[in-house]
């Protein structure tokens, strides 16, 4: 069985428990051992949960492994147990004895280092005049020594070994022979016992002056059915934790001798097995003590269990009680007891009194929800980890998972709905284009929220027809036809306008002046400042999820676009700039809003397979005066046409507490039909509100497109309502956005440094 789970150590680690009177010690250890786990033996009538939490403790942490020794200086090799060092985790401690041979540490050239696979951890000098001698750690040595043989007889001597011939068979038989040898030679030693060995004292008394024998009392082994005698205190001798200093031990010839050794490592496993030994006559009578089965608990840490007591052994007629442990005598199994299903706690005003010593719960105040059972919940957590982080492997697996799935439900809801008019049947519709963006945007969205959208065959005709109605125009066409459509529009108007405001900064500043010649309220169509997950982005930045400062903003685009869907962009001069990642640049302004940025960097470039398209991928890089540390960068590439595996396109934001990924899913599916399909996506890790956990931003189901496309019509119309209630996108602020590009543009052109190796 052990060679079985030791086969698949790499993808797998057994923690096991040996439970009851009589648990095989070989196998629960040997299973724990060979898969790098770790092994814990459940003594009779003992609470369970306190080793099942340990365990589990462990098994969510990772543990150290192939630590080695190395000796240095020693003319012959010593013994040592275990041979092979168990996994070593935090906290944890490790006991290795080595066993020399004579007087080997009056040697002053001897050390020990510690090794962790190749890399070297620490390593000491021994002295000869810090050793002490010490004859029961040289009998524990041996002890340690022995079990491990055993072990390997057990492996050896295995009845289900299929033999591969005459040969292999005598040389198993060879080995195990070997094994016991020297398991008989250790015993004989160091008088310990063994399978193999047994030991008889005995006594010659003379007569007394009565004349009367000694009576003779046979004393028996074994202490008590449960196999006391086999459980120990951990020893002081082991690698001490990380930070602190202390002992461990080394043996030389028949005399314990530890050795001060200064390493600062907290990890291990493993407990000595003491034995019992006997000089001569000895009598016990079992009403003088008190036998404690078990490891002892956090209060006994360090205590004999033998107790000195006038009673008699009660184990017997002593239970472990098994019904709800009273709030006051063990609060954290009572309070693992009350939690509800899901994970919550719900304590009356009584409960929370005694849990935090005569407070009520009007006491605690949360920023983040007034619901009463996330409040309870919250201050149970915090009275787990703040009074008794002691019992932590008790209570930390009911609270890690639990607790994050309540609390995260109990966080304020994050805006993902852009502000709408109240009347907006009050303002009708008209679409002014035809294209894709009409069909997957416009359309859908207006439908969604309910829009009205008007009809009419010709741009005369609806201009002429609509002068008294309050009318939106909705242009969706391309750049060069803006100015000539604004000029039919009737004076007074509103107009939602397809970006880019224009082909270029002059184009877009001639088109601010029409709107300003025929007061025309226009606004550009930026719809990604209002996409489901930017509007919860905001959101978030606003309560401090992110902190107080935002430190990092990067758009990174790595896909496939389809350029030959839009044959008219073959003559813009700068493409990529102008008509995609414009869309980033206006972004950040959005995000960081009212800070402009102050300078920036572009690099924009053509695609060897596609020389008839200007610009086709570009990287910006901006600095701000407000915050010189802040970094702010977008990379696009619209030709990684290797399949989806590793497209990207995201906007990653970072704050001095917390960071938030989106994800923008349309530039992901050109051309693949995502009907039914979240691609968008919003993650957040906040310090504060989540606990460091990223957690999944529930859009429901609310994408770009069409989704954001409400937000700018919706603004638009709101303006009609109110004329001071400007949106966003207005006309003078997306400018400034074609500002930023024009100057993208330049910075391309003029502003690479030359590189001069001389």
């Amino acid at each position: 069985v052990i060679e079985l789970c030791r086969s698949m150590a790499s993808t797998t680690r057994i923690f096991s428990f040996g439970l009851g009177h009589s648990p095989s010690r070989s196998l629960v250890k040997g299973l724990a051992r060979a898969t790098n786990g770790h092994f814990v033996f459940v003594p009779p009538n003992s609470k369970v949960d306190t080793y099942v939490g340990s365990q589990l403790g462990r098994a969510l942490q990772p543990s150290l492994v192939n630590a080695h020794l190395e000796w240095y200086g020693l003319s012959k090799d010593g013994l040592q147990a275990p041979k092979k060092i168990p996994p070593l985790y935090i906290n944890d401690c490790v006991l290795v004895y080595e066993l020399l041979e004579g007087d080997e540490l009056k040697n002053q050239n001897i050390s020990v280092a510690l090794f962790v696979g190749d890399y070297k951890m620490n390593s000491i000098k021994l002295s000869g005049n810090i050793a002490h001698k010490r004859d029961t750690i040289r009998r524990l040595a041996a002890k340690a020594l022995i079990q491990e043989l055993q072990h390997e007889t057990y492996n050896v001597s295995d009845t289900e070994y299929v033999f591969k011939d005459k040969q292999d068979f005598f040389k198993k038989k060879e080995n195990n022979s070997t094994l016991e040898q020297q398991i008989t030679t250790l015993s004989m030693s160091h008088q310990i016992l063994s399978p193999y060995t047994a030991f008889v004292a005995i006594e010659t008394t003379g007569p007394k002056n009565n004349n009367t024998g000694s009576k003779v009392r046979h004393i028996p082994i074994q202490i008590s059915k449960g196999g006391e005698h086999l459980f120990s205190h951990q020893s002081v001798y082991s690698f001490p934790n990380r930070g602190a200093r202390g002992p461990m031990g080394f043996f030389s010839g028949h005399h314990a001798q530890p050795v001060a050794m200064p390493y600062s490592m907290g990890y291990g496993s493993g407990r000595p097995v003491p034995a019992m030994t006997m000089h001569g006559p000895m009598l016990m009578d079992k009403s003088h003590y008190s036998f404690h089965r078990g490891p002892p608990g956090p209060q006994q840490a360090g205590n004999s269990w033998i107790k000195p007591s006038a009673q008699h052994d009660s184990d017997e007629s002593s239970d472990i009680a098994t019904t709800t442990p009273l709030l006051s005598a063990d609060p954290v199994r009572w309070l693992i007891d009350q939690q509800s299903f899901n994970g919550a706690w719900l304590l009356n005003e009584n409960d929370i009194r005694k849990l935090t010593n005569g407070k009520s719960l009007s006491a605690f105040i949360s920023n983040v929800t007034k619901a009463k059972d996330a409040l309870t919940t919250a201050l149970a957590i915090a009275i787990l980890e703040l009074k008794h982080a002691d019992q932590k492997n008790l209570w930390y697996g009911v609270t890690n998972d639990h607790e994050m799935k309540h609390y995260f439900k109990s966080l304020p809801q994050l805006n993902l709905i852009p502000a709408l008019p109240k009347n907006p049947r009050n303002y009708p519709i008209i679409l002014i284009g035809a294209g894709t963006i009409i069909t997957s945007g416009h359309l859908p969205a207006y439908k969604i929220a309910g829009f009205s959208v008007k009809v009419y065959n010709t741009i005369n005709e609806a201009c002429t027809t609509s002068t008294d109605e309050n009318i939106i125009s909705d242009l969706a066409v391309a750049s060069n036809q803006i100015q000539s459509i604004l000029k039919q529009l009737p004076i007074n108007s509103h107009a939602l306008i397809q970006k880019p405001l224009g082909e270029n900064f002059i184009d877009a500043q001639s088109i601010v002046n029409i709107c300003k010649q025929r007061h025309i309220h226009g606004s550009i169509n930026f719809q990604l400042r209002y996409a489901s997950y930017i509007l919860a982005l905001k959101d978030a930045i606003r309560l401090g999820w992110l902190g107080g400062q935002l430190t990092t903003i990067e758009i990174h685009v790595n896909v496939h676009m389809p350029w030959p869907l839009w044959p008219f962009l073959a003559t813009v001069q700068n493409l990529e700039l102008t008509y995609h990642s414009i869309h980033y640049v206006d972004l950040i302004r959005d995000l960081l809003n009212p800070y402009e940025p102050s300078a920036l960097h572009c690099r924009t470039s053509q695609y060897v397979m596609m020389p008839h398209l200007i610009s086709v991928r570009s990287s910006y890089s901006f600095e701000y005066k407000h915050d010189p540390m802040l970094y702010v960068n977008i990379y696009t590439n619209h030709h990684h046409r290797w399949d989806m595996k590793h497209a990207q396109s995201y906007i990653l934001v970072e704050g001095t507490g917390g960071a938030a990924k989106a994800q923008i899913g349309d530039n992901l599916a050109y051309g693949i039909n995502t009907e039914g399909q979240q691609t968008d996506y919003l993650q957040i890790c906040s310090d504060e509100m989540t606990k460091g956990e990223w957690i999944d931003i529930d859009l429901q189901g609310r994408s770009r497109f069409p989704h954001a496309f409400i937000g700018p019509i919706a603004a638009a119309m709101r303006r009609y309502e109110n004329k001071h209630d400007q949106p966003s996108t207005d006309i003078e602020d997306a400018l400034k956005t074609m500002a930023i590009i024009e100057i993208a543009w330049k910075s391309w052109t003029n502003n690479m440094t030359p590189i001069h190796y001389n």
